[in-house]
């Protein structure tokens, strides 16, 4: 893949017939009258008010809803298991945080309706669900241009049309996808908008993972939305994926969620919108031939000590101060010295850490501000003299391979305007230069010799980020607008795998999807293979999952068709090169597929497991109560239906998901009918 960024920008709505257009305009001129009234439309004016009564209807409200369980119930087809821990991750911590208004919601699979996010025109009920909270998430598969919903409730598809001119007018403010493909079509989409601020999703095949969480620390911690949903990107998605954020207006870039800033801009409806494209760029595996190899030697992983000690000494590295102060899953420092806003997160499972300075990274510049990118030299030169300062000081940066070059992550804002429909681009503004990193290790060669093999997965690269300036000398001086690092240490073990043929390894990926690293949320039913593109790597975990060895891979390249059509070409698939990487296997022995019981009843679950890398961790959870515990057994009650409208039995997908310490897991699920206890009235007895 061309390493190089889409280009961001600004395009005009489609058109509508001149007599339609004129009823829009004149609507269009009442309601930004009235908008004038109330704000005066200066950027970055009105910061938000203490409390709840800042959101639209003075509750903050957060919605989520995942499909982790695709039909029929129960495991395999096209599961996403992780679309569940991603969804009830993201509505637990805005929860705990403070949106606890009335009308949030988490719905799952069958409970998870289209008709939560269409129009009332269509038949659907936005204005109660989606459009009723000022934050909401959907996990699931989806496709070029739009979402999808396994269990219908009405179509099994979410489309432009389904939403047009409807999100926002009540109260959400901003609206993430997490599925393959869906806003490619940014202009439909955008139309969705009507007072809504943005839309967050992806361009291309993304892969399954806590997005959702790990987008909701990222909010916690204060950064913009689009900053959290970035930033999220890079920490989970490995190679080739490109998220996207659709923009009413560009001063809702800047917004952050209520209670940590609030938006940067009031809602705003026009004719325009603006758009910025992120690449979460990971180097692409370099082309080994798997015939030369034979075997792969085993790297173990040294675990490193971090202390708030560890994340001073990069601190010291950044030049930037302030208390270490502990988070869930590490540390962080916040420096607001300067007029600036500069983070560092360092996670405890790895040692891994994020730096961003939110002032500068993936902040459009003011029109007209006077500014200037480095070229793809300048760019190299400006990083490696960076990192040849600071190699001591900060973990991992001696690993990377200096030959990746140079890539443009959000090139550019583009402005256009248009006249019957002939765009026309007035006005282009740089946004930022990413230079990235990839790493090797050495492996030997079955005729002898050793060849460099690449490490994938989101850990293993190093990248800097380098902001607009008004010059490339004062780009130089201000020093990263972000840096993203900290490969783990490893040594050799004097251990090697046998490397089973790819067919083979092929073969096993067909017959069970759960073989792969990381699963592709794509509805596919046919993988075609490219074999000319098949080579070996290691695969590094993402720096907030524990990991003991890297992990011997086959990178493999296929196209993914539903039946005939194609959803997506050259994606890249991880699977183990041995058995002895696949993840845990698991059986649910308790209770049966099925099993009927009662709102509030206990029941026991119980799950074994085996496989290499333990000790294992369970974690049990419910589509519908979220959380249940952990361990290999645990009892739990279920409660019944959450909708109103819903049937008296409702089937829950009760899922554990088993990890091993390798960082690998696999999740099974079993069906749980739940019904709603009947009274009967009380009888008195007739003498």
């Amino acid at each position: 893949m061309n390493p190089i960024a889409l280009f961001d920008g600004r395009q005009r709505r489609v058109q509508v017939r001149w007599f339609a257009g004129l009823v829009v305009i004149l609507l269009m001129l009442l309601v930004l009258a009235s908008q004038a009234a109330a704000d005066p439309g200066v950027p970055g004016v009105g910061s938000e008010p203490v409390g709840p009564a800042s959101a639209d209807d003075g509750y903050w409200d957060v919605g989520a809803e995942h499909q982790a369980d695709a039909p029929p119930s129960g495991s395999g087809g096209s599961d996403l298991p992780l679309c569940q821990t991603s969804a009830v991750n993201f509505y637990n911590r805005l929860r705990a945080f403070g949106y606890t208004g009335s009308n949030s919601f988490l719905y799952a699979n069958s409970l998870s309706w289209q008709t939560d996010w269409k129009r009332a025109a269509k038949g659907g009920s936005e204005n109660y669900f989606a459009d009723n909270v000022d934050i909401a998430y959907y996990c699931d598969h989806g496709n070029t241009g739009a979402v999808y919903f396994p269990w219908g409730h009405t179509s099994n598809w979410l489309v432009p049309n389904d939403c047009y001119q409807s999100w926002g007018d009540k109260d959400n403010e901003w609206m993430a996808f997490g599925t393959c493909l869906t806003l490619t079509d940014r202009g439909g989409w955008a139309n969705c908008m009507m007072g809504q601020h943005l839309i967050l999703g992806y361009i291309t095949v993304s892969y399954d993972a806590d997005e959702g969480g790990t987008w909701a620390n990222q909010l916690l911690a204060g950064k913009t939305v689009t900053q959290a949903w970035f930033t999220m990107c890079d920490i989970t998605q490995p190679s080739s994926v490109i998220a996207r954020v659709i923009a009413e207006d560009s001063r809702h870039f800047s917004d952050k969620i209520w209670g940590k800033g609030g938006p940067a801009y009031g809602d705003y409806v026009d004719n325009y919108y603006y758009w910025l494209d992120h690449q979460c760029y990971k180097p692409v595996p370099v082309k080994v031939d798997p015939s030369a190899i034979t075997a792969m030697p085993t790297y173990e992983v040294n675990q490193r000590q971090v202390d708030p000690a560890y994340v001073e000494n990069i601190a010291g590295a950044l030049g930037i101060e302030g208390q270490v102060q502990p988070t869930e899953n590490g540390y962080s420092l916040v420096d607001t010295s300067d007029g600036m806003t500069r983070t560092l997160e360092v996670d405890t499972a790895s040692g891994g850490y994020v730096y961003q300075n939110t002032n500068t990274l993936w902040v459009p510049p003011a029109p007209g501000q006077p500014s200037a990118l480095p070229g793809p030299d300048e760019a190299v030169a400006l990083a490696n003299g960076f990192f040849l300062a600071n190699a001591q000081a900060l973990p991992g940066a001696q690993y990377r391979v200096n030959g990746e070059g140079f890539t443009e992550s959000t090139s550019e804002v583009k402005k256009s305007s248009a006249l019957l429909g002939a765009e026309q681009v007035v006005q282009t503004e740089g946004v930022d230069v990413m230079v990235s990193y990839g790493r090797n290790l050495a492996v030997g060669l079955a005729q002898g010799g050793v060849a460099d093999v690449s490490v994938a997965g989101p850990g293993a690269s190093t990248k800097y980020y380098i902001a607009p300036s008004e010059t490339v000398q004062a780009a130089a001086a201000a020093g990263p607008a972000g840096l993203m690092g900290g490969s783990r240490d490893v040594a050799a073990t004097g251990h090697t795998v046998p490397v089973q043929g790819p067919d083979k390894a092929w073969d096993a990926f067909l017959d069970d999807h759960q073989l792969a690293i990381v699963t592709i949320p794509l509805d596919a039913d046919t993988f075609v293979r490219h074999p000319v593109s098949d080579t070996l790597a290691y695969y590094e975990q993402p720096h907030g999952i524990s990991q003991q060895e890297m992990i011997p891979v086959y990178v493999f390249t296929a196209d993914l068709f539903k039946g005939n059509e194609l959803l997506a070409a050259n994606s890249l698939i991880y699977v183990p090169v041995s058995p002895d990487y696949y993840p845990p296997n698991i059986t649910i022995t308790a209770p049966a597929p099925g099993y009927g019981a009662v709102a509030g009843q206990k029941i026991t679950f119980t799950a074994e497991a085996t496989g290499g890398f333990q000790p294992f961790t369970y974690a049990w959870s419910d589509s519908v109560d979220g959380s249940l515990g952990s361990g290999a057994t645990i009892q739990a009650a279920l409660s019944g239906s959450p909708r109103p409208d819903q049937a008296e039995v409702v089937p829950h997908t009760v899922s554990v998901v088993v990890a091993n310490a390798n960082g690998q897991s696999r999740t099974v699920n079993v069906t749980v009918n739940v019904g709603m206890p009947v009274y009967m009235p009380m009888l008195q007895r007739l003498n």
